[in-house]
């Protein structure tokens, strides 16, 4: 069932989709802007295929976890605040030497 409303004039304009629907597709052949206040996606997974950009804050609540392609698994370029303690399971560089093994 895909059940829709639209309005004219000042009245608010809405899509409602319902019932059945096992995929969506949607393609375009050219760039889409999706603008609003607030955009939320309710999914237990979301995926994407091909890089983000996140010209905002990047702000997560639930942790992060990830693991590495080739080369280089993560690179950020400023400065970092850690609140908190850090681990690691591998040797820690600063400017090429070995900071794992450094006390004073």
């Amino acid at each position: 069932m895909v059940q829709s409303t639209a309005t004219t004039g000042r009245r608010t304009r809405f899509l409602i989709i319902r019932g059945g629907i096992e995929h969506i597709v949607i393609e375009c052949g050219a760039d889409v802007v999706l603008k609003t206040q607030k955009a939320t996606i309710d999914a237990p997974e979301t995926e994407l295929t091909g890089d983000l950009r996140v010209r905002g804050k990047l702000i997560y609540e639930g942790g992060m976890a990830g693991s590495g392609g080739e080369g280089v698994t993560a690179t950020i370029h400023g400065n970092i605040e850690i609140k908190g303690n850090v681990h690691a399971t591998g040797s820690m560089l600063s400017d090429g030497e070995n900071s794992s093994h450094h006390s004073h």
